[in-house]
This record gives C-alpha cells, structure tokens and sequence, in this order.
C-alpha cells in the first residue's frame, strides 16, 4: 500500500514474515501480541492482522471484539475523498476508526462538516509542494448517536442539538446544544520544531503528513522558555543556555532529540560560524557541523576591502560557510598554495591555484 507525505512516498511491505513501513521492521510494544503477517491487510496509511490495528507503522488498537474491522467493507468517510488520504476517517459495516483507532460504533453516524486550515497560512511550510487541489490540514466535525467528535476527540455536547456558531480552523470551536454555547479549544503547531510556550517549550518528535493536525509533540523537560532560542534555517538546531539541541531525522519521519553541552557557557550561538573555544560549530539547513581548524580561522577580504562572511581559511585548509552547499561538495577543502588564494573582482568566486569555488554553493570548476 502506497502513501504520499509530501516529500516521501510510504509503502506496507512484506516478506512473508514481517511487516515493513519505512524501512523498519513493525514491531509491537512488549505485552501485546506480535505482528502477524500472514493476515495483514492494508488500507492506506491504516492495517490490522488478527489480533491489532495500526497507523502510520505501529500499532493503534486492538482489533477484538467490537473494535474488530471488516476491511472488506472499510471506506474513507472524512476530510477530502478524491485525495485519497484515507488516514482520516474510515467506516466499516459497523464501525468509525480516526487515524488507526477505534472511535466509536456508527449507529448514527453522519459527517456534520469538514473545513481546511487553508486560511491560516501560517501552517504552511514555504517549501511545501501542495498544489491548489489539495486543501492541506483540515477539520473534521462528526457526530454518532450519543457523541460528537472534533478531529477524532468526543467533545462535550449533545448531538441532536448540536450547533456550530463559530469554527475557526485547527484552532477553536463555539458551538451551542441543550446546555447552552460551549467553546472548544484544540489543533497544534505541526510546522515548527521547537514552540517556545509561555510555560513550556516543546518540540516536535515526529512530523504530520498533508493531513496536518497528526504531528506527535513532546515537552522538553527542565527548560525556562525565557533562554530558549531555537537558531534560524530549519530550526531543528536550539540553544538553552550552555545547551545545545539539535533535532535528528531516525526515519523519514521520527526524529530523535540530542543534547550537547557547550565547552564555553557564555556563547551566544546565531546561523552559520560560531567560534566556541577552539572549534568551529557550523550552523546551516543541515544541522551543526563541529571543525577543528588548524591555527587561527581568517575570512578573505571582498573586492571592497569588506570581510567575507562565507569564505575563510586557517594555517592548512579552505573553509565555505554559506547557506546552501553543493551535492557533493565539501565545506573544508585544500588548495596547493593557500596564499595566493582570494575572492575575484565579481566577489562571485573564490580563486585558487586548481580552480575556483562559487560564492553561492562553493561549487567547483577546475582551470
């Protein structure tokens, strides 16, 4: 079964004996009854085996007794059905599932609206590759006979007198039934990896596919949101003090949270070359690179007579230090005779005695 997450394209796999999604094995948790193979089916981004159901590559609920799907009778009721994100909202013959759970029996059932986060533009990624025909996030209000559920979650209120007067998108609910207006708040911050919070900053652990509200949050522990910046580009890079935390992909969507403690506490870390005692920690859309140069780092000097902030060098090596680095290109290089080294008339290239290195991506062509 194929899934699209806007950049990736996801895969249920098998060997006959184990279930693959992402590259990983699907293993499930110690105490619950283990993958089995020989009855997993697939629906989209959804799955069960005998004995459990799953989502996104691990497992969700257990698939007994009322809870028991009927893949052969499962549709996609939520969110967009002609973009086939079928993560959303499933039916059976008997039952709703949202995101690989259970939700409650379908007696009743009806979908009360569906609305996309499309005006909050900030939710989306300036890189996305969403087109005008996908509306992105989006809110999904249902009701069965005895409930009401905003985006999978049951919500205080009665659904035969139930009644929206305002919906703001991913954001909040007011709605009214029999006990009078009500407000709901819900939705998270699925676009940035670190939210700094008035009492709290969290960071997030793994990432939400075109859906948008299904982005897995963690608070990070002992922090005053006071002293913690995250740094500019991705923004998978933070410091806290004589911290720094860096976000780390361990799959094409989980990302793991590492902790560095910095040799010198007073450093203020900012995007691309930051001195911090003899090292050189690098800051750019890839993450921290951490150099050891040899002997002092000196920048070369522009045409008019400025210092470069992209190029510079020490006692042995080349150094780039801009934005965006060319496929397979190196931020550290070396050259015959460093000396004579220098930036051009342009201030476009780094000339050397082999070539010259371009401005923009230290990409290299040979004399």
């Amino acid at each position: 079964s194929l899934i699209k997450n806007d950049f990736w394209q996801f895969y249920w796999l098998t060997d006959g004996q184990h279930i693959l999604w992402v590259g990983k094995i699907v293993q499930n948790p110690p105490g619950k009854p283990p993958v089995d193979a020989a009855t997993f089916r697939a629906y989209g981004r959804f799955a069960a085996d005998k004995d459990s159901l799953y989502f996104d590559g691990e497992r969700t609920d257990d698939n007994h007794g009322e809870k028991r799907v009927d893949i052969d009778s499962l549709q996609q009721v939520g969110g967009n059905i002609k973009l086939n994100d079928s993560g959303d909202v499933l039916k059976d013959r008997r039952n709703l599932y949202f995101q690989g759970r259970w939700l409650a029996s379908a007696q009743g059932y009806s979908i009360l609206g569906v609305k996309s986060w499309e005006q909050r533009n900030i939710l989306f990624s300036p890189t996305s590759c969403d087109t005008t025909s996908n509306p992105g996030p989006w809110d999904t209000i249902l009701r069965t006979a005895t409930q009401v559920f905003v985006n999978g979650v049951a919500i205080d209120a009665d659904p035969n007198s139930f009644h929206v007067v305002r919906w703001v998108a991913g954001v909040q609910l007011l709605y009214r039934d029999k006990a009078g207006v009500k407000r709901y708040y819900f939705g998270k911050d699925c676009l940035n990896t670190f939210n700094v919070q008035r009492d709290k900053v969290t960071w997030m652990t793994r990432e939400a596919s075109r859906r948008g509200d299904d982005c897995r949050i963690a608070t990070i522990p002992n922090v005053d949101p006071e002293y913690f910046h995250p740094i500019h580009y991705n923004w998978t890079v933070a410091q806290y003090k004589d911290l720094l935390y860096q976000v780390k992909y361990v799959s094409p969507v989980d990302r793991v949270l590492t902790i560095t403690r910095l040799p010198d506490p007073q450093v203020q870390l900012k995007a691309g070359a930051n001195l911090v005692g003899k090292q050189i920690y690098f800051i750019g859309d890839g993450g921290v690179q951490i150099i050891d140069p040899i002997g002092p780092l000196v920048w070369f000097k522009n045409p008019d007579g400025s210092f470069s902030d992209v190029f510079a060098h020490d006692d042995r090596y080349l150094y780039f230090f801009g934005d965006t680095l060319v496929d397979s290109g190196q931020r550290r290089n070396v050259t015959r005779t460093l000396d004579t080294a220098h930036i051009d008339k342009s201030g476009y290239y780094l000339v050397t005695e082999e070539g010259k290195y371009e401005v923009i991506n230290n990409a290299f062509t040979s004399r």
